[in-house]
């Protein structure tokens, strides 16, 4: 029978609890031999050990952490702090006092992990350098720079492209600047729920934000989720939009269509009266009778009865793709990223794109 092992630190702690006078019989070798196998061991160490630098590295070597075992002495020597952040830069935080105002001490702990900037000193927080550092680490670390630095443009155009969550803890000036945001949502489009919301009523930035996540189109104004042009340019970009898009712009059986040149998928979308309805399936089936819609549309729908319907209709009849079929695909996915290139234009806007929209329907008849 094999009896699984425990950490030594475990089983150190637990008879501490239980059998407190043990300890007392445990010479200084028993001690060492037990830190060295287990650094939580340190822990429990009489003082003697727990200041004993050499020792304490041995530990520290296992697990930065460990440095909050040791004796305040042993957190003032420099050469022992260091080698406790090498492995975690928030080990920072049992340095002393004077540790933490190093500045090259609070570097190295920073580009280990940019969150140990909470535990530098307030000088070293207000030091374009150190913060700088932090934020390449990890954005979020702007939150604990100080007020001035929080409004420095450098430094947060630096923290949005790591984390777009950031905007939160910047200065309030740069969930208005249109540059600003489109860095963070670039990085989380959720990062637009920060930004000013009249930034919200721009087509040309919910338009980018698509382009990253499709869900970002339930952050846009209800003006813009009924706006036809918009929405078909946003479908154009990420199909997954139309989920947000107004009800009676889903129910509109030639706005659907209209994507559906587009993607096919925006039948999914669609109203449920409309996905259930046979004459409007066979209306898409009418529109595009290529082997890949017609297949699409039959795999759609469960129901006995619209299959019934299809199955009437000769254009649902298994057929092979032919030379036309690839010229009439290669036409829609042109179009569509004519679309996509004139809602990213903006000298052209929405009335340019309907423009746009016309003129490569005409060429398609």
């Amino acid at each position: 029978l094999k009896v699984p092992k425990r950490p030594v630190g475990l089983v150190l702690r637990a008879i501490s609890v239980r059998f407190p006078k043990i300890f007392g019989v445990m010479n200084p070798q028993r001690w060492r031999n037990a830190i060295l196998r287990d650094w939580r061991v340190l822990k429990l160490a009489p003082g003697e050990h727990r200041g004993d630098l050499d020792l304490v590295k041995q530990a520290v070597q296992q697990n930065g952490h460990s440095l909050g075992f040791a004796l305040s002495s042993a957190c003032e020597d420099k050469h022992l702090v260091l080698e406790a952040i090498q492995g975690y830069g928030s080990a920072l935080q049992y340095a002393s006092p004077e540790l933490r105002g190093d500045k090259q001490v609070v570097l190295e702990a920073v580009a280990k992990d940019g969150l140990a900037l909470q535990f530098a000193s307030v000088a070293l927080r207000d030091d374009v350098d150190v913060v700088m550092a932090a934020v390449q680490q990890n954005g979020m670390a702007l939150s604990f720079a100080s007020a001035k630095l929080r409004g420095n443009r450098d430094v947060v155009l630096t923290a949005l492209e790591r984390n777009g969550m950031a905007l939160g803890v910047a200065t309030q000036d740069f969930r208005s600047d249109r540059d600003a945001v489109r860095i963070a949502m670039r990085n989380n489009v959720q990062s637009l729920r920060l930004a000013n919301p009249e930034l919200l009523r721009e087509p040309g930035i919910i338009l980018e934000a698509l382009s990253c996540n499709g869900n970002a189109m339930q952050l846009a104004p209800l003006q813009l989720r009924a706006d036809r042009d918009f929405v078909r340019q946003a479908a154009a970009r990420n199909v997954w939009s139309l989920g947000f898009a107004s009800a009676e712009l889903r129910r509109d059986r030639g706005f659907i269509l209209d994507c559906m040149a587009q993607n096919n998928m925006a039948l999914e979308f669609a109203a449920q009266e409309l996905r259930e309805d046979p004459s409007f399936l066979l209306e898409a089936a009418a529109a595009d009778s290529s082997p890949r819609r017609c297949q699409y549309l039959r795999s759609f729908t469960a129901s006995p009865t619209v299959r019934s319907s299809m199955d009437q209709n000769a254009r649902f009849a298994p057929r092979t793709w032919t030379k036309e079929d690839s010229a009439a695909s290669r036409r829609r996915r042109s179009n569509a990223a004519n679309l996509m290139a004139v809602s990213s234009s903006p000298s052209l806007g929405l009335a340019g794109a309907s423009t746009v929209r016309r003129t490569t329907e005409t060429r398609s008849r």
